[in-house]
């Protein structure tokens, strides 16, 4: 069981018990076993004297059942699975959703900028930097929009520092329906407007969020931008290589220089609509990317399923929850106006 739960999962659910630790320390209580009443109890305690949100107290909840099954009383009955657990949770939804609600407003007013497939396009019809670091950003940019990225699965991040893009992560292919990877063309190949680029690529990742297993979920992308984009990239780094004679794991990295991090990509995008947006820059976070994906998608009329299935989103709900507001409006709009 312990294996089933990654390691990013496992940072997540280390605060959560040292605080349920600290609940039953204070009141003399073993933590081990964990039964329902002590569950129940500390569940409201979390409800009624803390700030944490309904969807925060739901993990913590996870969490003790995670530290339950992962104890030497793992093979008996999950108290977490309790009617009363469940109810005290209910409990805690139906009372504060008012408050959660002008909160979702609130959130949903300060919003940060989508990274969009038409931003992209924006972007790239005003580029003129060819430099090493400027190919990199951008490939990591297209990368993350289109494939429906996470910041967090493609550069290092704090909560999850083994988890990043590698080069075998990606495979390129000339034809639609080839089945045998390209190779790269020859060192210190030019591109040109005329130049000849892949079909598409299929991204394969390892462990997410969503696959904590590591079965590893495939992305196929055949956007122009995006296979242009990481194709310039893969020679790039390719060519850099050699020259320097230094090899690092990592896809987005230069070097002699750290990896390309989260806070250089965000830059790298701020910087770039400067240029697009008569000198206002746009605010980005990490979910711009995956929101800006499931924002270009609706707002192309892809279906909810497929939109879902491009995010890796079990719940077709989350399509609503990631796509920005004002292109579910102006989709509206369309359909109402074809009517």
């Amino acid at each position: 069981m312990a294996s089933s739960v990654s390691s990013g999962t496992r940072a997540t659910y280390r605060r959560p018990i040292e605080l349920y630790e600290q609940y039953c320390q204070e009141r003399n209580i073993p933590p081990i076993p964990v039964n329902t009443i002590i569950t129940a109890n500390w569940l409201a305690h979390l409800a009624n004297h803390t700030n944490l949100c309904t969807a925060t107290i739901a993990t913590y909840r996870s969490a003790l059942s995670t530290y339950h099954v992962e104890s030497q009383y793992g093979d008996q009955i999950n108290p977490i699975d309790n009617p009363q657990v469940h109810r005290i949770m209910l409990g805690v939804k139906l009372s504060r959703a008012p408050i959660e609600k002008l909160i979702r407003q609130e959130k949903a007013a300060n919003r940060p900028d989508d990274v969009t497939f038409e931003l992209l396009h924006r972007i790239e019809r005003i580029q003129s930097d060819d430099s090493s670091k400027q190919i990199m950003c951008w490939a990591a940019t297209c990368l993350g929009t289109y494939a429906f990225l996470r910041i967090g699965e493609m550069v290092h991040s704090t909560r999850n520092s083994d988890r990043y893009l590698t080069p075998n992560h990606i495979q390129f292919f000339m034809q639609p329906d080839s089945i045998t990877p390209t190779n790269l063309l020859p060192l210190f190949t030019t591109f040109s407007s005329t130049s000849i680029y892949p079909d598409h690529f299929i991204l394969t990742l390892g462990v997410t969020k969503t696959d904590q297993l590591g079965v590893g979920i495939k992305k196929p992308i055949a956007a122009r931008i995006a296979v242009r984009a990481l194709w310039r990239w893969y020679h790039k780094r390719r060519d850099i290589i050699h020259l320097s004679g230094t090899i690092y794991p990592e896809l987005f990295r230069l070097p002699g220089e750290y990896p390309l991090t989260a806070k250089d990509i965000f830059t790298f995008v701020m910087n770039q609509t400067l240029n697009i947006t008569t000198g206002q820059q746009i605010r980005v976070e990490g979910k711009s990317f995956r929101r800006g994906g499931a924002s270009s998608y609706v707002g192309a009329a892809i279906s909810t399923a497929d939109t879902a299935a491009a995010g890796g989103w079990k719940s077709l709900s989350m399509v609503n929850t990631y796509t920005d507001p004002k292109v579910k409006t102006k989709r509206a709009l369309d359909i109402s106006r074809d009517l």
